[in-house]
């Protein structure tokens, strides 16, 4: 989860996207989705993914990385929303933080915090880790935002008591900011070669479509809450 990002042509966005999407520049996030089809209204809500290589899709298209399946599938039941992808290869919770201002001041309506992979790999200290996300969570939080911590599960990489620790450090992050909490993300995925890239981490095209689906009750939920209070 390390490889750096490719640098993609970015598209123009009006609204709150515009901002969004300016700030990822500014963050030194490169390669905002393109699609063919038209953009959601100029008022639409952003559904932020905030995270690491899972995120970002590394190794497929970014119109098929779970992201972009997702803002199609939230389209498709009439939820007019806007989702960006905010994800950057080899990210920590403490490379995360430092890029983490920008987007907040843009103040999306949903974020999905996926991160801490990298730390476990890293071996960096729990706490510190902790409060990394916790201050992520914080921020976007007190931005406004309903926030959904997603935690990724390698247990092909990771030792049990390892596993189960850090899963209870990020799952007390989402318990004591009150985040929706999606224990595994990739659920069915992680450790099953069709679904992954040659390098056994990344999920391929289809099993980012997993990966859509796992996600898919808890951004929904957010989503229609954060509709519902702006009427």
């Amino acid at each position: 989860m390390s490889a750096a990002p490719t640098l993609r042509g970015e598209r123009a966005c009006r609204g709150l996207a515009v901002l969004l999407l300016a700030a990822a520049l500014a963050a030194g996030v490169v390669g905002c989705r393109q699609t063919t089809r038209d953009l959601p209204t100029l008022d639409a809500p952003v559904v932020l993914f905030f995270g690491d290589s899972i995120t970002r899709g590394q190794g497929v298209p970014e119109e098929q990385a779970f992201p972009a399946l997702l803002e199609r599938k939230l389209n498709d039941e009439g939820l007019d929303v806007r989702c960006i992808n905010g994800g950057v290869s080899g990210d920590t919770t403490a490379s995360a933080l430092a890029r983490v201002e920008p987007y907040a001041k843009a103040h999306p309506s949903v974020v999905v915090v996926e991160l801490g992979a990298n730390d476990a790999f890293r071996r960096i200290n729990r706490l510190e880790t902790q409060r990394n996300l916790l201050a992520i969570v914080k921020t976007f939080s007190n931005a406004g935002a309903r926030v959904i911590v997603a935690r990724t599960v390698f247990p092909q990489l990771e030792h049990p008591a390892y596993m189960l620790s850090m899963n209870r450090t990020v799952e007390g992050v989402a318990s004591d900011t009150g985040a929706a909490f999606v224990p595994d993300l990739l659920a069915g995925v992680a450790g099953v070669a069709d679904l992954n890239l040659p390098d056994g981490i990344h999920p391929n095209a289809e099993g980012h479509r997993y990966v859509a689906e796992t996600v898919w009750p808890a951004v929904h939920a957010a989503v229609v809450a954060a509709e519902s209070t702006t009427k």
